[in-house]
């Protein structure tokens, strides 16, 4: 029991409030770093049958062979709401809101991310 309380020495202390320091510098440019994100992609198969504008709210069923997951665009945050897939993963997942973040479906095979910079309109979007 003797070896559990090990006896910090004075450089010991040093390193282990130096790790900590260094941790907190990184945690905080990290947050700080984050870019808010303008769009939100949905691609299925690997090609995008929807790109939305992050700002307006919306509510939609996507569908594909009697599969549907439930996607919910409110405040600038991105989340599945409902999903018959089995795991539940995607419905789990916590609300995205920042460029780069993304929410998976992988029975569904649904990718939906969060694109950074203003909505993008093609001929695709309409």
């Amino acid at each position: 029991m003797s070896a559990f309380f090990v006896k910090l020495k004075r450089n010991d202390i040093i390193l282990i409030t130096s790790l900590f320091i260094i941790a907190a510098v990184s945690f905080f440019c990290i947050q700080s770093m984050k870019k808010a994100g303008g769009t939100v992609s949905v691609l299925k198969n690997n090609q995008e049958i929807y790109n939305l504008p992050l700002n307006q709210d919306a509510a939609m069923t996507i569908e594909f062979n009697g599969q549907y997951n439930q996607l919910m665009i409110k405040d600038n945050k991105v989340w599945i709401e409902s999903a018959n897939c089995a795991n539940q993963i995607c419905v789990k997942h916590p609300k995205i809101q920042y460029s780069g973040e993304t929410i998976i479906c992988l029975p569904h095979q649904l990718v939906i991310t969060i694109i950074d910079g203003e909505p993008i309109f093609d001929s695709f979007s309409y």
